[in-house]
């Protein structure tokens, strides 16, 4: 069986696209059988409600509102099946997705670990952003398989990622690690839309999780390496944009990213003890 997990946090509109296109109706399930658990980081009960009322073939579970990676581990915990698959609410899958899975994974007995492809539209503007993963490489949360004992093994998602940065990152470098064989499905797709950026104060609090993940691999990395890090790609993402009032507002945005990014960096060094 496999066993597919959503998190999801506040995003019904979403994750009703998401859904939809997980119907038995839509991915034709043959030789094989699936189940999807949708864990919910919300402060309500209309996730639930949703699924209850239009796909009452999905589990809804409640999540532990610790964050991205404490919710993925939480909808593994109850899983079913011998292979776990991770999407995202924002993504759309594409009907060939679980078969596309099922066929590798069955055609492969040594193989661990499975990328999705990801795709979005061809030019995505500045100020947003969105995953791709069209040849492999990248063991992208929103779309990816794990074999449930692998996973289990590695204690699956670090929960001290608290934000959406670098928990998957995590993951694939301990599965680097210890030598897993990780394939590429191009057949199992789905369609990630860009989204706006996150906002200044929000992107500085993920910068957290930048410093935690080069300490934890024993690369500390300090808080003025991090500011010029960011400078570097924001400015590269400016600089190969149309220069309009888009571009002077990306410009403007990055001078309140590093600010709140200083601020925050004082709580961490007291709390995480992360290098000054």
């Amino acid at each position: 069986m496999l066993s597919i997990i959503i998190p999801t946090c506040n995003r019904n509109a979403l994750l009703s696209d998401c859904l939809r296109q997980l119907s038995p109706d839509a991915q034709k399930p043959d030789g094989f059988e699936y189940e999807v658990i949708v864990t919910d980081d919300s402060q309500d009960e209309q996730a639930k409600n949703l699924l209850e009322q239009s796909f009452p073939w999905a589990t809804w579970s409640k999540g532990p509102c610790k964050g991205p990676a404490a919710n993925r581990n939480n909808g593994a915990k109850q899983a079913k099946g011998d292979w776990l698959i991770f999407l995202d609410d924002d993504c759309v899958p594409h009907s060939t997705l679980l078969k596309a899975y099922y066929d590798i994974i069955r055609t492969n007995p040594k193989c661990e670990v499975v990328e999705g492809s990801i795709y979005s539209d061809k030019q995505i503007k500045l100020l947003y952003i969105a995953p791709v993963n069209v040849t492999g490489g990248h063991l992208w949360s929103c779309n990816f398989a794990i074999k449930t004992s692998v996973f289990k093994k590695l204690d699956g998602f670090d929960e001290n990622y608290k934000f959406p940065n670098l928990e998957d990152n995590d993951l694939n470098k301990r599965l680097i690690r210890q030598r897993s064989v990780i394939l590429f499905a191009k057949d199992a797709k789905v369609y990630h839309a860009p989204r706006p950026v996150a906002s200044p104060k929000k992107l500085a609090q993920r910068h957290e999780s930048w410093l935690y993940f080069h300490s934890k691999f024993g690369e500390p990395k300090t808080i003025n390496t991090l500011l010029k890090t960011v400078i570097r790609a924001r400015l590269n993402a400016i600089y190969h944009a149309p220069k309009n009032l888009t571009s002077l507002k990306a410009f403007l945005l990055l001078f309140s990213e590093l600010y709140h990014t200083i601020q925050y960096s004082k709580q961490w060094k007291r709390s995480n003890n992360l290098p000054a």
